[in-house]
């Protein structure tokens, strides 16, 4: 949200040109989106923000949350809690012989293969 200007840019291309679902994180809380007048810009850009910073203490990957202090903002009817809840919180691709890992909770994954 430091490039807030140009991240709103992005969104409404997104919007304009794609059918495309939009599911946003960022380490902002609510007080301070409000403040830099962004959840109101936001509204009809994404279908879902996911606020909070990560904080290592309430680390519990449920769903996209990385930590449990992180909170859902919906804003469309694309997506509710539930749809939210039931995400691996990593994923494990194989392309060309090499092993990515992406989600929520690699690290734990990461150590599978050592």
């Amino acid at each position: 949200m430091d490039q807030s200007e140009d991240l709103l840019e992005l969104l409404q291309h997104i919007k304009n040109k794609t059918e495309l679902s939009v599911i946003l994180w960022t380490g902002y809380t609510r007080k301070e989106l409000e403040q830099r007048k962004l959840v109101e810009r936001l509204v009809e850009l994404v279908d879902v923000i996911i606020i909070g910073p990560y904080i290592e203490e309430f680390h519990e990957p449920i769903g996209l949350r990385g930590s449990s202090n992180q909170e859902y903002l919906f804003f469309s009817n694309i997506y509710d809690e539930q749809d939210l809840l039931h995400v691996p919180s990593a994923e494990i691709i194989f392309v060309k012989g090499e092993i990515q890992i992406t989600g929520i909770d690699t690290e734990q994954v990461r150590n599978w293969f050592k």
